[in-house]
């Protein structure tokens, strides 16, 4: 990893790759070079380089921004002002405290 980079270099072979706000054509099973959490290069038989981790796929799919688009921070961050009260015996601490 070269150390203007955040995240490892990798490549990532043979995946079904979902074509996310594009309707060019992608083989059925390519290969996705990722550079600082980037995808910088898509098609078959990319050569892996000295510093790239190296994944199979094996025929899945790769779907990109799917985390992205599903994150919803809303919902953890509300679980962060909650009181745990799991235990019987704390809801009479739990009550004391919002009393």
């Amino acid at each position: 990893m070269a150390s203007s980079e955040l995240y490892p270099a990798v490549l990532i072979r043979d995946v079904r790759l979902v074509p996310i706000g594009s309707s060019r054509h992608q083989p059925d099973i390519t290969s996705l070079r990722i550079r600082n959490g980037i995808i910088t290069e898509v098609g078959e038989g990319l050569k892996p380089t000295a510093d790239e981790q190296v994944y199979d796929g094996e025929g899945r799919w790769a779907i990109p921004g799917l985390w992205d688009a599903h994150v919803h921070m809303g919902q953890w961050a509300t679980t962060l002002g909650r009181l745990n009260l799991d235990a019987g015996h704390l809801a009479q601490i739990g009550y004391a405290l919002v009393e």
